[in-house]
């Protein structure tokens, strides 16, 4: 079977090559998240914190010694505010990791933040695949200049 025949829309080849190209960028992803580090200083310079790329606490380091005369409330709100604050620089630095083509215009930091509409981003996420079902796999669809099989997608069973 030559390179520049019309491939049939259950092409397995043309799904599995797409499937394991999917795989290998969802692998670079997780390696580049696995070392991926967020550190913030509190505004007032006393703390630090440094988060993991799942935006874990993984430290929390004093820088000096002002939080002793700090009241309990006062130095809870210092570590809230920083370590918020650290949260959202790590959901940064996620989406920019992530491929662009991955999620679209979808905004990873919004839906981490709680600012964005969670049914708005699936219907982003989704309409690709609803609109047209099999345009998301190369060789489903024919190129230009290629002749059409004549199999008719839109009728069911």
């Amino acid at each position: 079977m030559s390179s520049d025949a019309p491939r049939s829309p259950l092409d397995m080849s043309s799904a599995l090559q797409a499937l394991e190209e999917q795989q290998a960028k969802l692998a670079e992803y997780q390696r580049k998240l696995a070392e991926t580090t967020t550190r913030v200083e509190s505004p007032n310079r006393m703390v630090a914190i440094v988060l993991d790329g799942q935006a874990e606490l993984r430290e929390i380091k004093f820088l000096n010694t002002d939080y002793r005369t700090m009241a309990p409330a006062e130095l809870g709100e210092v570590l809230l505010r920083t370590i918020q604050q650290g949260r959202a620089k790590a959901a940064e630095k996620v989406q920019e990791l992530l491929p662009a083509e991955a999620f679209g215009d979808v905004d990873l930091h919004g839906l981490a933040s709680g600012e964005a509409d969670l049914g708005e981003m699936l219907g982003q996420i989704m309409r690709p695949a609803l609109e047209d079902p099999l345009g998301g796999f190369p060789g489903q669809r024919p190129k230009q200049g290629e002749a059409d099989d004549d199999w008719d997608r839109t009728r069911s069973g």
